[in-house]
């Protein structure tokens, strides 16, 4: 099991590896690679964000900021969306809903759908913020199972 640190060493090595490799295989990303590592370490945080922890207070701090930025500019659909986000840690348990492979990819999946029904325009920088975060949050199960029990079908 790693700490914080270790898991943003992991969302590090991941963004790395995967941005590295999907350019080797000359995919066009037409998304800022610094955004893309922050979705990553985002994910690579997010499964312990159930738990009192350095990680939930720096997100909530963050939210706090976001919730600012996105009133001013009257973004009320994001805010209602975090808003939801902000209520998943009152109702599960550590190593529960967070730590769960279908739950991880579920999210972004719901996201891009919404973004493909509501704001087309984002649809591909939803997908895109989304795979990324994906690969960090795989990365955090990895590091705290181990591969073969992070990766198996459960």
């Amino acid at each position: 099991m790693s700490n914080y640190k270790g898991h943003l060493t992991g969302g590090v090595a991941t963004f790395a590896s995967t941005y590295f490799a999907l350019t080797m295989l000359q995919v066009s990303i037409p998304v800022n690679p610094l955004q893309l590592l922050l979705f990553c370490l985002f994910g690579s945080l997010f499964p312990d964000i159930d738990t009192k922890s350095k990680i939930q207070i720096l997100s909530y701090r963050v939210a706090f900021v976001s919730f600012a930025v996105l009133a001013w500019f009257q973004r009320w659909s994001a805010v209602v969306l975090l808003s939801f986000l902000l209520l998943i840690p009152l109702v599960v348990h550590h190593r529960t809903l967070t730590h769960k492979k279908w739950f991880i990819v579920a999210i972004p999946t719901s996201l891009y759908i919404a973004a493909i029904i509501y704001q087309p325009q984002y649809a591909l920088l939803v997908l895109w913020n989304g795979l990324f975060f994906i690969a960090g949050a795989f990365s955090h199960l990895i590091l705290d199972y181990g591969l073969r029990i992070a990766l198996k079908r459960r």
